[in-house]
């Protein structure tokens, strides 16, 4: 199998490869097609309910998408919390962010019954504003989330500063930080 190098994450290019068998179980349960994030879970779900289950991949364990995310752990959905409120409503948007914080202690609860040595940490999570209008929307969803119980603050440049430990560039006039992100 050729995989293009330049596609690849850090991830994917030092872990170790993992090896499959090129041969089928006579039987299965459930045949999964994709070892990403989903078809791997899925997987492990199936398996631990007692269902034999077959993962079918093309290429190599996390070759997409799922080995190019950063191995961030986030809560909510993509965009801001406001935005996700006004198109699917505040109980939706509030479930949604609910449901993914309870993914996040099945997430750690797995790590440790499974012994997994893979370096989880909750640093959390800094969202960076150029403008101050930027600022003024990063403060609207700050005061959301802190209503609906998310450990969620404003911070000045300096505070971004303490918390990235990385130069920041002249644009950056703070951000938002939410603790609870993987």
């Amino acid at each position: 199998m050729k995989i293009d190098q330049n596609t690849l994450s850090y991830w994917q290019t030092t872990a170790a490869p993992v090896t499959f068998s090129p041969h089928l179980p006579s039987t299965i349960d459930v045949a999964v097609v994709g070892g990403g994030i989903t078809g791997v879970a899925c997987c492990y779900w199936l398996a631990q309910t007692g269902h034999t289950v077959a993962l079918l991949e093309g290429k190599t364990l996390a070759y997409g998408a799922t080995g190019r995310n950063g191995g961030i752990v986030s809560i909510g959905l993509a965009e801001s919390y406001p935005d996700a409120i006004a198109r699917l409503g505040h109980e939706r948007a509030r479930n949604v962010l609910s449901l993914t914080l309870e993914n996040q202690t099945l997430l750690r609860q797995i790590i440790a019954e499974e012994e997994i040595a893979c370096d989880y940490r909750e640093p959390g999570h800094v969202t960076l504003a150029l403008t101050a209008d930027q600022m003024e929307r990063l403060a609207r969803s700050v005061a959301i989330l802190q209503a609906d119980g998310i450990n969620a603050e404003v911070i000045d440049r300096q505070k971004v500063q303490e918390l990235i430990h990385t130069p920041l560039g002249q644009d950056i006039v703070g951000g938002k930080f939410t603790s609870e992100v993987g």
